[in-house]
Parts: C-alpha cells; sequence; structure tokens
C-alpha cells in the first residue's frame, strides 16, 4: 500500500473534519487486512464525498451572495483573447483571489463594456468556489443601505455586518452620488474592510479614473481619506481597449455554394 495514498486519505478525512494521521490510518489498515484495491475505493468515495461538501458549500455561499444568477459570469468564460498575451497572466492572479489572504483590496478600472463587471462576477464566484463569504453589490445598493442605517442610527453595525465577508465586491462606483453623512460611511467600511484582523478584501469596479469620483462624494475630506486608503491598499487593474458588445450567443453558419 503506497504512503502517498495514506496521505491522501488522511488529507481528505481531515478536509471532511475526521483528522486521522496517517500512522493510525495505516495501523487501522493493517490490523484489519485492509488490501490496496480497498483502500483505493475508500478513498475514491471520500474524495467523492468531500467534492460533493466542498460543492455544496460553494452554491449556498454564492446563493447569499447576491451575485447576479441570470448568467454565471467566470473566469472560464472571460474571452481571453480580448487581452493582449503578456496580460492574460493578470487574469490568473485575480483567480488566484491571493489578495484575500494578504488582506489586500482590487480595484477595476475602464470605460464602459470592457468587462468590469464580468471580472467583478468572476471573483465572487471563484470566493465562493474557494469557501470564502462574498457579498455582491452595486453602488446603488450600498447607498441604499447606508440611508438605511443613518436613518435608523445603525451604521456601525452596517460597517461591522458588511466587513463580516471575506470579499465584499462593490459595482459601478461611480454610477451613485454620496452625501456627507453617506460619504463618512463609506470611508468607514474602507477603513474597517482593510484593517480587519482576519483574512479578506474589497473589490470595487469604475468607469472613471479615482479623482474624477470626487464629483461623486459631498464630503471631499471623506473622499481624500478614502482615496488615501485605496492607494495604499488596493492593487488597481485598468482595462484598456475598444468597448465589447459580446459575441451573439446563438451563430448558426450557412455556407453557400
Amino acid at each position: 500500500m503506497s504512503e502517498k495514498l495514506i496521505k491522501d486519505i488522511c488529507s481528505t478525512l481531515s478536509s471532511i473534519g475526521l483528522p486521522v494521521c496517517t500512522v493510525e490510518l495505516a495501523s487501522w489498515a493493517v490490523a484489519n487486512k485492509i488490501d490496496s484495491a480497498t483502500m483505493e475505493n475508500l478513498y475514491s468515495l471520500l474524495k467523492f464525498a468531500d467534492d460533493k461538501r466542498a460543492s455544496d458549500k460553494a452554491e449556498d455561499l454564492r446563493r447569499k451572495s447576491r451575485l447576479p444568477d441570470d448568467y454565471t459570469k467566470t473566469f472560464d468564460s472571460f474571452d481571453v483573447d480580448r487581452l493582449v498575451e503578456k496580460d492574460q497572466k493578470y487574469l490568473s492572479t485575480l483567480r488566484a483571489l491571493t489578495f484575500i489572504p494578504a488582506r489586500k483590496g482590487v480595484l477595476i478600472q475602464g470605460t464602459g463594456r470592457t468587462g468590469k463587471s464580468h471580472i467583478l462576477q468572476a471573483i465572487g464566484n471563484e470566493s465562493c468556489n474557494q469557501g470564502y463569504r462574498t457579498l455582491y453589490l452595486t453602488a446603488s445598493d450600498l447607498r441604499r443601505k447606508i440611508s438605511k442605517a443613518l436613518e435608523k442610527g445603525t451604521e456601525e453595525r452596517l460597517v461591522n455586518t458588511l466587513t463580516n465577508y471575506a470579499c465584499l465586491i462593490i459595482d459601478a462606483l461611480d454610477k451613485e452620488h454620496f452625501d456627507s453623512r453617506q460619504s463618512y460611511v463609506f470611508y468607514r467600511l474602507i477603513d474597517a474592510q482593510l484593517t480587519r484582523l482576519k483574512p479578506g478584501s474589497m473589490v470595487i469596479a469604475t468607469s472613471k479614473d479615482l479623482p474624477l469620483l470626487a464629483d461623486h462624494f459631498e464630503e471631499k475630506d471623506y473622499f481624500i481619506a478614502t482615496m488615501d486608503r485605496i492607494l495604499e491598499h488596493f492593487t488597481c487593474f485598468v482595462l484598456q481597449g475598444k468597448p465589447f458588445n459580446g459575441k451573439p450567443k446563438d451563430v448558426v453558419m450557412l455556407k453557400l455554394i
């Protein structure tokens, strides 16, 4: 019986929540005269159970994430041919989600129809796949939540609730305007998300350059403080090029002779 098989079974048992060390498993197999073929079948069964557990968890996280479900945007469905070859590696960098354990933010910037929302939703779907608690909000969704919290005096509770998400996604930041009180809460949210002690990140998309967002925040001091946090803690990915309207979903090729 191979040592690798013993290690693989122990690793899968640990993932399921049943930690067993290799010595214990090997001793059990010898004591019960379990042959290699039986152990292979056991590993296959455990792997199936672990994969199903991970899939069910990802689906539950995705259902609660508020990610749009009309069309699943993933890294696999992003047309990488639209990127020059030397830049395609950056999609792999985003897909790895290393910014979440590093507690760094991500800013996706680009003009309309360059793929910002697709990449944001791909990050969200991958975050769910990797077991991270995820929430997708448009800037309008966020502003409404902030307004309701300010009315009830629960803005700090809102900040605490949103920073409990390991991956907080805010789409189309340039599509909303925040008054002075809302600007403060937005700053508090950015600050709290980036200074949390456990792994977590905020991902933001905007069609405008950062300085031009000043027109969307009534309180300029909080806007400047927010931009300072972004410049210090975010990695900015700028999508440049022609707008993309997508490919037809149904194409029938008719060749004339």
